[in-house]
């Protein structure tokens, strides 16, 4: 999908929950995506409670991955 369509441009900037991922995409056809490494990606803040703590980072997992090692900025 190109970027005007879903309008996430910059790291960080949340995908709305509406749109799929490749992630999502590759559970259908029954893959276990896995994350090693790092995420620049944000949940959806509509789909999140108010005091969740994914409010204040951009370092979420998206739907559809699992996690195998996830790597994330030390304070």
């Amino acid at each position: 999908m190109y970027q005007h369509n879903h309008r996430v441009c910059r790291n960080g900037t949340p995908l709305h929950r509406r749109f799929t991922n490749l992630a999502l995409e590759a559970c259908k056809l029954n893959y276990d995506p896995t994350l090693f490494g790092y995420t620049d990606t944000a949940l959806d803040p509509a789909t999140l409670d108010d005091n969740s703590p994914d409010f204040r980072s951009y370092e979420t997992v998206l739907p559809g991955y699992s996690t195998g090692e996830l790597l994330t900025e030390v304070p």
